[in-house]
């Protein structure tokens, strides 16, 4: 009689597995990938099934952004994306446990900033990749740039008989 019900029990426990097939593990899905160019950067959007914790690391030779998504699966086709005019030249994806992987092989260096938005009336919850360029961010650092000759030449202007020493040539 023991036997019999630990039988049962054993066979709903193999049907509950089967019909759910740990679908209810996976916290969140990757549904659609969207990218838009700005000026100044692109941004890459997730659009993810529930909210979603992430990780975002770079690697170069060759330049690389990985996007680790926890306990995420994908539905979306990375292939269909339009990457002609961004800086990613093709996005892969893979698992690494029970996290997504998401690897954007670069074209050139990017400095990535990535958060996450909440559901609001158009769209659901999203995970947001920004990904600026490196040298537009260097040429404010550059001594030599327009912005401190401007710098330079408006001091010159306002106070021409007054020698100021701003940089070393």
């Amino acid at each position: 009689m023991q036997f019999q019900k630990l039988r049962n029990v054993g066979r709903w426990l193999v049907l509950f597995c089967l019909l759910f097939n740990g679908s209810f593990l996976h916290a969140s899905d990757v549904k659609n990938v969207r990218i838009w160019l700005a000026p100044d950067h692109a941004r890459l959007v997730f659009d993810m099934s529930g909210p979603a914790t992430h990780k975002v690391f770079t690697l170069s030779s060759p330049d690389r952004i990985v996007l680790d998504v926890n306990k995420a699966t994908i539905s979306a086709d990375l292939s269909k994306i339009g990457l002609d005019k961004s800086p990613v030249q093709r996005i892969r994806s893979g698992k690494n446990g029970d996290t997504l992987r998401l690897v954007l092989d670069m074209k050139r260096a990017v400095r990535p900033k990535s958060f996450e938005l909440k559901p609001n009336q158009q769209y659901g919850h999203r995970l947001v990749l920004d990904l600026y360029e490196k040298r537009k961010w260097q040429s404010l650092l550059n001594p030599h740039s327009p912005k401190q000759w401007q710098v330079e030449t408006l001091l010159w202007l306002l106070m021409p008989d007054m020698v100021v020493k701003i940089r070393e040539p």
